[in-house]
């Protein structure tokens, strides 16, 4: 959108905020609801090109993706390093995906009735040849706002963590292995595919696949994630909803959803340290998940009063650095051995 004449950069960001308000309400199409939001960049002409203008603006608009998307961004000309850094890590990540540099970490996962591992969640770590191993927070953004990355990014990811997790089942190690989805991802049928064929290549039997949709992914176009989630559970996995607790779903809302497990988001289970009254809070949530009929697993157990916590809230599962750090395929299968070693009879 141009706006010629303009002379004071408040008119701009007022006409920005006016254009987010039309698209707020939710849009009706064939009985359904679909909720559109924008991210708006805004730049002003002073001196340079129009081609610099409409660089300015979409270096703003990246700017309001990143920082939340649906908002609106004026630039200022510190955005131009980002941009080049930003250019640059994207480049990076494509050659890191095709380049044997991604690393798959495996988190345990425990049945806190018996201590036995029954699940783990796959996560990715780049192995940079320069800045040595990065945690998924310092990339996982960029692939996220570039769209085809993420898409390349998840796929490296599904595919590697089934073809473990098959692995293991011939050996007679039967695990869950849960994958994270991104919103991304969820917009296309294409994840449908994708994880048809990673459970093809695989031969990993699907009811030990889980995959792991955050709730703020869920309810950003309902509908539309439901019909895809639909069409995943038909090929005979397992559903999750990640985070719980963020996303500000209702109970009938989240009924609607096709999904088997419930993952309590960390925040409620650290905070049980802080505060004693909120261990009442973690109780609901497991109390909810439960009268869902849904396996409930608390998330980010790091002490023990924690564990206690989860444990009188009714939590079946749970993971986090006190019971495990996540491991590479070699130490998980070490821990594993240990696990199996000490049940023994021998050890008993």
């Amino acid at each position: 959108m141009l706006v010629e004449n303009g002379t004071l950069s408040d008119a701009s960001e007022l006409l920005a905020e006016r254009v987010q308000a039309v698209l707020h309400p939710a849009v009706k199409l064939d009985g359904r609801e679909y909720l559109v939001s924008a991210s708006i960049g805004i730049a002003t002409a002073s001196e340079g090109s129009a081609e610099n203008l409409l660089q300015e603006a979409d270096l703003a608009m990246y700017k309001a993706k990143s920082s939340g998307k649906n908002r609106c961004v004026s630039f200022r000309p510190r955005m131009r390093h980002v941009d080049q850094a930003r250019l640059q890590l994207e480049m990076d990540l494509a050659a890191a995906i095709h380049g044997n540099q991604l690393r798959i970490h495996y988190q345990p996962i425990f049945d806190l009735d018996n201590g036995d591992i029954c699940a783990m969640e796959a996560l990715v770590r780049w192995q940079h040849p320069q800045r040595g191993l990065l945690a998924p927070s310092e990339f996982i953004p960029a692939a996220e706002a570039s769209g085809r990355l993420i898409a390349d990014l998840g796929r490296y990811v599904l595919s590697e963590a089934c073809r473990v997790a098959a692995g293991w089942q011939r050996q007679g190690i039967c695990l869950e292995v849960a994958v994270n989805l991104s919103a991304r991802q969820l917009e296309s049928d294409a994840i449908v595919t994708d994880v048809a064929g990673a459970l093809a290549k695989s031969w990993l039997d699907p009811s030990h696949l889980v995959l792991e949709v955050t709730e703020t992914a869920m309810m950003h176009n309902p509908q539309a994630v439901v019909d895809r989630m639909s069409k995943l559970k038909s090929l005979g996995v397992r559903l999750s909803v990640d985070d719980f607790g963020t996303g500000y779903s209702s109970l009938t809302s989240l009924r609607r959803f096709p999904v088997d497990v419930l993952k309590i988001d960390r925040s409620f289970v650290s905070s049980v340290s802080k505060s004693p009254e909120d261990a009442s809070v973690l109780e609901t949530l497991v109390s909810l998940g439960r009268s869902l009929g849904l396996e409930v697993v608390a998330e980010g157990v790091e002490v023990d009063n924690q564990l206690e916590a989860v444990r009188r809230a009714g939590c079946n599962r749970a993971q986090g650095f006190l019971l495990a750090r996540p491991l590479d395929q070699e130490q998980l299968e070490a821990l594993i051995a240990t696990l199996v070693r000490d049940s023994s009879p021998a050890h008993s």
